[in-house]
């Protein structure tokens, strides 16, 4: 390159009035702490989703019962259901005469095996007739203060599932609809029955304590939903395995 080709080249300038002019000018405040600003927000967003927990859940369905022993009485024959001598809910004792059944062989006595509270499991009425075998009453020892909670699921799902889980029961009653009880998992059966479902046993560490601080009266054949936490991962978790899945 000559000498010449040389000055005229550092004598042109390097940036127009034009550039010189955007250079020289203050950006406005917006533009000097957009990326701070977007920083902070997106370091918030980190820390909330790290704080905040988003399990996941297992939902089944679940019939609370009395862990101590609950005597059933069933009928013997087939018959008509003569005279009923207790009213669901009222305590007997061991002997007590709960119903007559008229039969082709004469009348036969239901008794109470046991002391406790009795309920009836069906609308019984005088008049209508019942099965050999059919189960009419339920009674629970009156010292019994010790409730579980069963539930079924298909053996398929048993891998979610382990000892000591969380579990939310609530209430499908109409009178408890909006009362939750907190349990955990006991026990889980290593067979299933004939529908393929495997029985979980639910320990209720609070009785019929509600989430709330009642107390509610235990009715054989309460039924429930329940929600057992299998996983309890924080929201930055599900985010980083979903983003995970997408590369996969």
């Amino acid at each position: 390159m000559s000498e010449n080709e040389k000055l005229d080249r550092d004598s042109v300038p390097v940036r127009s009035e034009v550039v010189q002019e955007i250079m020289n000018k203050v950006p406005h405040l917006l533009i000097r702490w957009g990326n701070t600003l977007i920083l902070i927000l997106t370091m918030g967003i980190l820390t909330i989703s790290y704080l905040i927990r988003y399990p996941n859940i297992v939902h089944a369905q679940v019939e609370l019962t009395n862990i101590n022993p609950t005597s059933e009485v069933y009928t013997f024959t087939e018959g008509k259901l003569a005279a009923i001598m207790v009213k669901s809910g009222e305590e007997v004792h061991k002997e007590t005469l709960l119903a007559n059944i008229i039969t082709s062989e004469g009348t036969q006595e239901l008794r109470a095996q046991t002391s406790g509270t009795i309920y009836t499991v069906s609308f019984l009425t005088e008049g209508n007739r019942v099965d050999a075998g059919e189960l009419l009453f339920k009674i629970i020892p009156l010292d019994s203060h010790t409730y579980q909670g069963v539930m079924r699921l298909p053996y398929e799902a048993l891998s979610r599932v382990s000892q000591g889980q969380e579990v939310r029961i609530r209430l499908s009653d109409k009178a408890t609809e909006q009362k939750v009880i907190t349990g955990s998992v006991a026990k889980i059966s290593q067979v299933a029955d004939k529908q393929g479902l495997v029985a979980i046993q639910i320990l209720l560490e609070n009785g019929l304590i509600t989430t709330t601080g009642q107390e509610f009266v235990y009715i054989p054949g309460m039924q429930g939903r329940a929600e057992v936490v299998v996983e309890n991962p924080r929201l930055i978790e599900h985010f980083f395995y979903q983003l995970r899945n997408m590369f996969k």
